[in-house]
């Protein structure tokens, strides 16, 4: 921990006042005041040579592994793989392990928090009061008490364009009967610099959230020192840089095509790139410039067998939440919308059996189509298909009960727009056949919205994160 000047106590940084405070003895200090040394909890080196290291064989030898103390009540911290900064089990002081950022590629710089935990969760409140149909335990006071301050790693891109670009470009347009077709030489020097694109480079800091909590201004970074993480949470990195330099150079390159267009010379001109591509015309040049260290203020919460998230962007305060539907809550609130609207529905004499069956199989189809679409997403998002952090990072599990689910919804689904369709092309005599489908077609559509809530509560949580082991006996 990073000790007091004056009286030893635990200093940590103070969001308001951007220094660092001791809160026993009242006194503040600048972040760079402190040696890195200072904030190291003590790294011990455990070498047992009665032990077995197993790792893909089996070797007799010393087993090794690396013990943090705290430095205040020299308890043994426990702390994921990745992490930087944490807190002492025992008796809650603020660690840095040092060490760990050493090893791992060091940050150039930091932005500090800017939003503090109170703003954080009043910003969470105004989220929440537009989420009527949120489990009530989301909007509990000890839920919002759980926020938690961490800095994630990100790497800042920097990239460059300068060429002397040549496209060419057609306009066509109609006069009278006659149709003209233009087509145009298009010539300019281009001369464009793209700096502090950022990605993070957590595999346990998901795509889907850091997007969602974006952009960070990294013109407001400083020079990193581990004192800022006093007080905080901190990862290190496990993503390599070149992971998100495709996605950079995609960014650059649609930023400029947007600038070209934007111009009153080719703004009625269609431009048409070559099949180089557009990092050949714009000669793109994308390098990774440093690693720095972001504030994010994150919580989490137990959803049956899933986990939800709420995070906040620490500078800017932009917030994003995963948040579920209660079942009951939604259920209740459609009775209230659909009831008033069955009997005006009731009192209209155009609604004959026919039409009724045509209005239950659209329902039907609609419906259909929902369960298909969202059983896919689902699937997508529990696989990693689009995070490019956590994809390389995370076993993929086809093993889902939800599909089962799925499918008994889509079986449901076909038999009864199936039996619908049959009755409107026999055309029977009897008005029991169509109110008898479309019994059949508001039942199956009832159920399967249940499986459409349900998916949407798998879409807006997450899989519980899963600890990475290599070796060990798979009997144990």
């Amino acid at each position: 921990m990073i000790q007091c000047k004056n009286c030893g106590g635990n200093v940590k940084f103070d969001i308001k006042s951007q220094k660092m405070f001791c809160s026993f003895c009242n006194t503040y200090y600048d972040p760079y005041e402190f040696e890195e040394d200072e904030a190291d909890a003590e790294e011990h080196v455990v070498n047992d040579p009665n032990a077995f290291l197993i790792d893909d064989t089996v070797n007799q030898g010393s087993y090794m592994t690396t013990i943090y103390t705290c430095p205040e009540c020299a308890g043994e911290i426990i702390s994921d793989e990745n992490e930087a900064a944490t807190f002492c089990s025992f008796c809650g002081a603020s660690t840095v392990l040092a060490s760990r950022i050493c090893k791992s590629k060091r940050p150039s710089s930091i932005i500090p928090f800017k939003i503090t935990k109170d703003e954080c969760k009043e910003l969470y409140r105004k989220r929440m009061k537009k989420a009527i149909y949120a489990p009530s335990e989301y909007k509990d006071e000890k839920y919002l008490d759980s926020f938690r301050g961490i800095y994630m790693p990100y790497w800042v891109y920097d990239s460059s364009q300068h060429n002397f670009v040549n496209l060419t470009g057609k306009k066509t347009y109609r006069r009278g009967d006659y149709k003209y077709e233009e087509t145009y030489d298009i010539g300019f020097s281009l001369d464009a610099d793209y700096k502090g694109i950022s990605y993070d480079a957590s595999s346990s800091f998901a795509d889907s959230i850091s997007s969602a909590i974006a952009p960070y201004d990294h013109s407001k970074a400083v020079k990193f020192t581990p004192a800022f993480f006093s007080g905080f949470y901190a990862d290190t990195t496990d993503v390599e840089a070149d992971v998100y330099a495709a996605d950079v150079e995609n960014i650059v390159n649609t930023s400029t095509t947007n600038e070209i267009n934007k111009q009153p010379e080719v703004k009625s001109i269609s431009i048409k790139y070559p099949a180089t591509g557009k990092s050949a015309v714009f000669n793109t040049n994308v390098r990774c410039k440093e690693e720095s260290m972001y504030p994010v203020w994150f919580v989490s919460h137990r959803f049956g067998d899933r986990v939800t998230y709420a995070t906040v962007n620490g500078y800017t305060g932009k917030i994003a939440a995963d948040i579920p539907i209660d079942p009951k809550k939604y259920i209740l609130g459609s009775l209230l919308v659909a009831i008033p609207i069955f009997i005006l529905l009731s009192f209209l004499p155009l609604l004959i059996p026919r039409v009724a069956l045509y209005i239950a199989t659209i329902v039907s189809v609609f419906g259909f189509v929902t369960v298909l679409v969202e059983s896919r997403n689902v699937k997508k998002k529990d696989n990693n298909v689009d995070d490019k952090g956590m994809k390389d990072k995370v076993v993929n599990n086809d093993d889902d009960n939800p599909k089962n689910y799925n499918l008994y919804a889509i079986i449901l689904y076909v038999v009864s727009i199936a039996i619908g369709v049959i009755v409107v092309v026999t055309k029977p005599v009897f008005d029991a056949y169509y109110y008898g489908a479309v019994i059949l077609e508001l039942i199956a559509s009832i159920l399967c919205f249940l499986v459409v809530i349900y998916n949407y509560n798998l879409l807006s949580t997450r899989k519980l994160p899963q600890f990475k082991r290599t070796g060990g006996d798979d009997r144990a």
